[in-house]
């Protein structure tokens, strides 16, 4: 087991994770990095900023759309596509589902313990 240290939202977090996975979970705790600044700290309107745990809610509910969005596109690939290729988009599908909920895990994990804090 590997501890990971990630920022979001201008916050350091340690994050243990498998061996060999540190730079995968580096990569996933950037996007969603990514998608809090996007969405409150690039966003020069004045308001205030929200909660911890409510920045963190809502970059997952935008991972979620793009997932249920990329389940929609990968439905419609798999039954206009031969069939070799929806073997594959299937494959796809499953590896990007356990990432999303391997993030989504990750952020309850997150957002409870800066709720106890």
């Amino acid at each position: 087991m590997s501890v990971v240290n990630i920022k979001i939202g201008g916050r350091d977090y340690q994050v243990a994770c498998g061996e060999g996975q540190e730079e995968h979970l580096r990569l996933l705790a950037d996007e969603v990095n990514d998608r809090v600044n996007s969405l409150f700290f690039n966003n020069k309107n004045g308001k205030n900023k929200p909660s911890e745990p409510m920045m963190l809610v809502m970059a997952a509910l935008m991972l979620a759309d793009e997932l249920q969005e990329s389940k929609k596109e990968t439905e419609y690939f798999m039954t206009h596509a031969p069939e070799d290729n929806g073997k594959k988009a299937q494959e796809i599908e499953a590896m990007m589902a356990v990432t999303l909920e391997e993030i989504a895990s990750r952020i309850e994990k997150i957002a409870d313990n800066a709720e106890l804090q």
